[in-house]
């Protein structure tokens, strides 16, 4: 998923856009120029973008912020954050996408589906495909690779789960690369929140708020905790400690990407300490803190 385009440029702030919230949009040119390079695939150096988005009737700031990390003739990858309560109105891309949400969630809408995302997933986009989308209170960290045409792009519709441990590799060597592989082989989502029992849904909601133990909250919801646990992964996919971790990875990764220290975040998102908030935060991205923020600015 790529940031939209926008037209006007603060030079206090180097490569930075402004632009309404929700405005209609086309994806473009990439938002920073480099010198032209021969040959196929080359790394590049990182090239951060910062969008300043504008809510309509709002005083608030939203900042988006975007990393280059790789970069050929034929596509672009970036590692892109998008803050909390962002709201983009139907726009397209003119590039056909693969993305893969490290961290947070979003809702997208598209003419024929209206869907919720979070960690782990990978969709395919076909270039000129319109959607809106709605990020959740944690904001996102998405990992996108565009290309200039639709040609050996998965042309599955919707999101798919995506194998965690495989973000390491993905950010580690070429992540273009990665993201094709990833896109081929993932499956179909088993995750099916909408219809699980009530009980499950709000244990689920209650991590969210929460990071109350396992045990505590079994009791709470009168079950034991292995029948919790079991239900848990049925119906949503992962484990009530692998999704409270990420939660806790989620809210610390926002609170820093917004301005917080490392040690206020950690405090924030209530890990114990800052050491197991940075080990969080790389099983959730791959990556560290510290190299987050070197990359998003």
């Amino acid at each position: 998923m790529s940031a939209p385009a926008h037209k006007r440029t603060r030079a206090a702030l180097g490569d930075t856009h402004s632009s309404p919230v929700g405005s209609q949009s086309r994806i473009g040119a990439p938002l920073v120029r480099e010198p032209r390079q021969s040959g196929g695939d080359c790394r590049v150096p990182v090239c951060r973008s910062r969008i300043i988005a504008l809510s309509a009737g709002m005083s608030q700031t939203l900042e988006v912020r975007s990393a280059r990390l790789a970069i050929s003739r034929r596509s672009e990858t970036r590692l892109v954050y998008y803050p909390p309560g962002l709201r983009q109105t139907r726009h397209e891309h003119s590039r056909a996408e693969i993305s893969m949400v490290l961290a947070g969630s979003f809702r997208e809408s598209q003419p024929a589906s209206d869907f919720a995302v979070d960690a782990g997933r990978l969709t395919t986009r076909a270039a000129g495909a319109e959607h809106a989308v709605t990020f959740g209170v944690r904001g996102a960290l998405i990992l996108n690779l565009s290309v200039g045409s639709d040609e050996g792009v998965p042309k599955h519709i919707g999101w798919r789960s995506a194998n965690l441990a495989s973000v390491r590799r993905v950010l580690a060597h070429d992540p273009a690369e990665a993201l094709w592989r990833l896109a081929k082989q993932s499956e179909p989502s088993g995750a099916r929140i909408g219809s699980a029992p009530p009980w499950v849904r709000k244990a689920r909601e209650r991590l969210q708020c929460t990071p109350v133990s396992v045990a505590e909250l079994a009791a709470e919801f009168g079950v034991h905790r292995a029948h919790l646990t079991r239900s848990f992964v049925s119906w949503f996919g992962e484990t009530p400690s692998r999704y409270r971790r990420r939660i806790m990875a989620e809210r610390a990764l926002c609170a820093f990407l917004t301005g917080g220290s490392l040690a206020e975040s950690a405090q924030a998102a209530e890990f114990a300490d800052q050491a197991h908030m940075n080990r969080a935060i790389v099983e959730l991205t791959g990556l560290a803190p510290g190299r987050l923020r070197r990359l998003l600015g």
